[in-house]
């Protein structure tokens, strides 16, 4: 298990959640449960970056993680601890995720997940590049379901369903017995 940061060494906090209908509480149980674990181990959190609806596949978008990091590179800066709830929430992006916590770790800032259960030392590394390249894995598997899941979708109803996009306003249409099947 990894070794929490030393007490009274201030930290940030990163939350990200990406915006499906099932994470709507999911940064304020984030906030809820780094600030329990900042407050048992005595870490003084400085301030918080929050990215709510935003994916983790992409650093695009996620001002409030750019932030972070800017404010985390500063010379003078103040904290010495970033307090992520799970690597997934940082960066499911494998380059990204291991690009920014080398430049983040090389400033001598410590990084703690609180879910990750991840040795000290080189052996934690290890550890944590196995769950970087799970959390890419998942997306890439996510991107594979979902495209099978449209093709049926489509092949089974002759239509696509969800949100139509921007511009297109959705029609209803009627199934018919005799309708020529979409190629597979």
């Amino acid at each position: 298990m990894s070794v929490p940061p030393s007490a009274n060494n201030p930290a940030v906090a990163y939350l990200r959640d990406s915006g499906h209908e099932d994470q709507e509480l999911s940064t304020d149980q984030q906030h809820a449960v780094i600030s329990r674990y900042a407050a048992e181990n005595h870490i003084p959190v400085l301030r918080w970056f929050i990215d709510a609806a935003s994916p983790g596949s992409s650093t695009i978008g996620r001002r409030q993680f750019l932030g972070m990091i800017d404010y985390l590179r500063a010379p003078n800066c103040p904290a010495k601890t970033l307090l992520i709830w799970s690597y997934s929430r940082f960066a499911r992006d494998i380059d990204d995720a291991q690009y920014f916590k080398a430049d983040l770790r090389r400033r001598g800032i410590t990084i703690q997940s609180i879910t990750d259960p991840v040795p000290a030392g080189l052996d934690g590394r290890f550890f944590e590049s196995a769950i970087d390249w799970m959390n890419a894995k998942y997306l890439e598997s996510l991107a594979t379901d979902i495209k099978r899941g449209q093709r049926h979708i489509l092949q089974t109803n002759y239509a696509i369903g969800g949100l139509p996009p921007f511009g297109f306003k959705r029609q209803p249409v009627t199934r018919c017995h005799n309708a020529i099947p979409v190629p597979g």
